[in-house]
């Protein structure tokens, strides 16, 4: 509140919810996008693995020369595939996000723990340390974010 009267505890609580909310549902919104990445990774690199297989196999068994050109196809794919996997990365993120969600929502009961045990109108202090631990939160994440960024190829 830039220019105008302190925040009373109530308000700040008010505050420091609301963003803690809307980054729940980020962070929860990310881990359930990267999951379903890293499936469809896992997924497509195994079927063209062995899709890979099968056509190698296949030309083995009944000596047919033109099975070899979908064969080295479908090996390509599946060394793009593996190449997009660790440049991705979507299971390392999709634990990233979890992890950081985990985080956020354990604040998230501490605030509702206190709340019961303590009532609405909870210390101001107490509010600051939940703002602190909010932003401690944010910035492992997103330190973490970025590590995960850097060793990527």
């Amino acid at each position: 509140m830039c220019g105008g009267a302190p925040m009373g505890s109530s308000q700040a609580l008010e505050f420091v919810e609301s963003k803690l909310n809307n980054r729940i549902k980020d962070f929860r919104d990310s881990r359930n996008f990267f999951r379903g990445g890293s499936r469809r990774q896992a997924i497509t690199t195994t079927a063209l693995g062995a899709l890979t297989t099968f056509l190698v196999a296949v030309n083995q068994i009944f000596d047919t020369p033109w099975i070899a050109i979908p064969s080295l196809a479908a090996a390509g794919l599946t060394t793009i595939g593996s190449a997009w996997t660790g440049w991705y990365g979507y299971k390392d993120s999709w634990i990233f996000a979890n992890d950081a969600l985990n985080k956020l929502k354990a604040l998230e009961y501490k605030i509702s723990y206190d709340k019961a045990v303590y009532g609405e109108s909870l210390e101001l202090e107490r509010v600051h340390a939940y703002a602190d631990e909010y932003q401690a939160i944010l910035s492992e994440a997103h330190e973490k974010w970025r590590q995960l960024r850097s060793a990527q190829p």
